[in-house]
């Protein structure tokens, strides 16, 4: 019971935002938010370093082209205990155009498997699937704020971007640390689709 408890909050926050923001415009016309890439990571124990990759998932409707339903997971090595952490977060991320630059902000539901590497390295896919032997499965929140570089724009509003990433992530229990931070460099795609891929990109239409 409180393994499913613990994986029903993120699913819960995206299909929530995923309503709001779906009722607003059409399915068929936004943009997807692809991004993928490789960090640091610390948390509330002492000399509890260690790296991480990700994963980020989101769709800007066309309709309301700044709010996106959000997934992000990651996957981390921390050095305490030799263990990994595997992430699963769902929310909203708010976006605003700064110039050359984008900016965002995130806020999202987090549920995570704490479990020893050599658990991990024994049942990976049992393990990110949460039936694997030894996990500690944590519930809590979110907060990220990153900055985007597009490095490639195309005619619609589709661009290949450079991203930096910060957040940190704050557990309610004491069965692992309170609370952990995580820097990550990425790259991404934003892909225009439907009425979204009609539209100029901004930064093309002025050249």
């Amino acid at each position: 019971m409180q393994r499913a408890a613990g994986m029903k909050a993120p699913l819960l926050a995206i299909v929530a935002v995923a309503g709001v923001t779906g009722a607003a415009g059409p399915a068929h016309a936004g943009v997807f938010d692809i991004a993928g890439g490789l960090g640091a990571t610390t948390s509330a124990w002492s000399d509890d370093t260690g790296a991480s990759t990700s994963l980020k998932l989101g769709y800007f409707f066309d309709r309301v082209p700044w709010l996106a339903p959000i997934f992000v997971g990651r996957i981390e090595f921390a050095q305490v205990d030799d263990r990994m952490v595997e992430y699963f977060s769902a929310g909203a991320e708010a976006m605003l155009h700064l110039g050359p630059v984008r900016g965002y902000a995130r806020a999202a539901l987090v549920h995570c498997h704490e479990v020893s590497r050599s658990a991990f390295a024994d049942e990976p896919v049992q393990s990110i699937l949460g039936v694997g032997d030894g996990l500690r499965h944590r519930a809590g929140g979110n907060l990220g704020l990153g900055v985007e570089l597009p490095v490639k724009r195309y005619a619609t509003r589709s661009d290949l971007y450079l991203a930096l990433d910060v957040g940190g992530t704050a557990f309610a229990d004491d069965r692992g640390p309170r609370w952990y931070v995580s820097g990550t460099l990425g790259l991404g795609i934003h892909w225009a689709r439907g009425a979204a891929a009609r539209h100029p990109h901004p930064q093309v239409a002025r050249e």
